[in-house]
């Protein structure tokens, strides 16, 4: 088996064997490296073929006989079938988790310098290891493979292992990782996956200096390429607003809730605080530069509405771009008009009147500034279109019936009748 993989036999040959071949073929290849996938995985030849099969064509039945080579020989006869995953297997044969622990660890650790250590498979059995071990050995191997973190973050096993390590390490463990990621943060806030991780540095690192230097500054020097990414622009999401459900989804927000318990000293409020003065002044300019754009971009919008909403420095200028854009002459391709600018308009309205509520004062009343900035004849225009009408309600929701007379005749009869009960 060891020659089949050899570096005298090219590689492509052995992957187009897997593309080509039917799938008993394939099965039989996948067969004969039982009892050897460990060793496999420490070839550099070798252990991209083992992944190819494991990742590409193997059945799931395939893929957990070959995870078996992990947890031990005394296992290697037990059937797939049995079980679906190292939880269940200890649930059926608990007697038998200290040493199938024991034996990934071995194999891990034999790994971690190993060209192996980059492909799922090794990446699913260390998740399920940080998992099941005490805390003591979890600690152990968190140091072990803490500097190889930014290379397994690709996949989804990798994040999520890495995940564990931010959340269990210790500040030491933490550290180290986050000086890894120097060099990388544009290339993680890109993976699928991978964002999760700058996430979770953002939950529980208390040295807050350390994030700003390492991630932040190089974070920031790329705020054009984030905005316009899935996973960029959930990274700048977060660190204005984590884990508002308004941006995020609650399944989301479970996976991190799982690294609340850590041993982190820094009150949240004050760490995510540190984090967000840390970015407001850059997010903002760049936000002031590119309003006119993400008033209208249904993806930077939301960019566009957290900055106005959480951002700590003055956010006077943008939206002045803002009502510059309202304030112009109206039509189908007005800004109310628009379904993404309409939007916009409605959730500042609303979230004022939610900080209204809440008690929260603002220096800059978006509400007061939309009625001074448009004539109020070109506003009483807005309800001749579905979404100008909607938005005219929000306004006046926000409004005393003074404010609203002043600004609209009586004589206009449906504004009169909306505006007569009101105090």
């Amino acid at each position: 088996m060891g020659k089949l993989f050899s570096a005298y036999i090219p590689l492509q040959m052995v992957h187009i064997n897997f593309f080509s071949s039917t799938p008993a073929q394939r099965t039989s290849v996948i067969k004969a490296f039982r009892g050897r996938v460990c060793q496999l995985l420490r070839h550099t030849e070798a252990s991209d073929v083992v992944e190819t099969a494991y990742s590409d064509h193997a059945t799931a039945a395939e893929r957990l006989a070959l995870l078996l080579e992990f947890y031990g020989a005394d296992l290697a006869h037990l059937k797939s079938q049995e079980f679906t995953s190292l939880k269940d297997l200890f649930e059926e044969l608990p007697q038998k988790k200290q040493s199938v622990l024991k034996c990934i660890h071995r194999e891990l650790v034999s790994l971690v310098n190993k060209p192996g250590f980059k492909h799922s498979m090794v990446h699913k059995v260390l998740w399920d290891y940080l998992k099941h071990a005490d805390e003591q050995d979890r600690a152990e191997m968190i140091e072990c493979v803490r500097e190889r973190l930014v290379e397994i973050l690709h996949t989804r096993e990798g994040a999520h292992a890495t995940l564990m390590c931010i959340w269990h390490g210790t500040p030491k463990d933490r550290k180290v990782i986050i000086k890894s990621f120097k060099g990388y943060v544009l290339k993680i806030c890109a993976e699928e996956y991978g964002y999760l991780t700058l996430l979770a540095i953002f939950d529980t690192t208390d040295d807050t200096v350390l994030v700003k230097k390492a991630i932040l500054s190089e974070l920031l020097t790329h705020l054009d390429q984030l905005s316009t990414s899935v996973y960029g622009m959930r990274v700048l999401l977060y660190l204005l607003n984590p884990r508002s459900p308004k941006n995020f989804k609650k399944s989301f927000i479970a996976i991190l809730a799982e690294g609340d318990v850590n041993n982190s000293k820094k009150d949240p409020k004050t760490r995510r605080m540190e984090l967000l003065e840390a970015v407001s002044s850059k997010l903002v300019l760049f936000t002031e530069a590119n309003a006119d754009l993400f008033v209208r971009d249904n993806h930077r919008c939301k960019l566009l509405i957290e900055v106005i909403s959480m951002a700590t420095d003055d956010v006077s200028g943008i939206l002045e771009k803002i009502l510059e854009l309202v304030s112009m002459g109206f039509n189908e391709k007005h800004i109310i008009a628009d379904p993404v600018g309409h939007f916009v308009i409605k959730q500042l309205i609303i979230n004022e009147s939610i900080n209204v509520e809440n008690g929260v004062q603002f220096k800059n009343n978006f509400t007061t500034m939309l009625i001074d900035a448009v004539d109020g004849n070109a506003m009483r225009k807005w309800p001749s279109i579905n979404r100008g009408a909607f938005v005219l309600i929000w306004t006046f929701d926000q409004l005393t019936s003074k404010r609203i007379t002043t600004t609209f005749h009586p004589s206009r009869t449906s504004f009169f009748r909306y505006t007569k009960n009101k105090p």
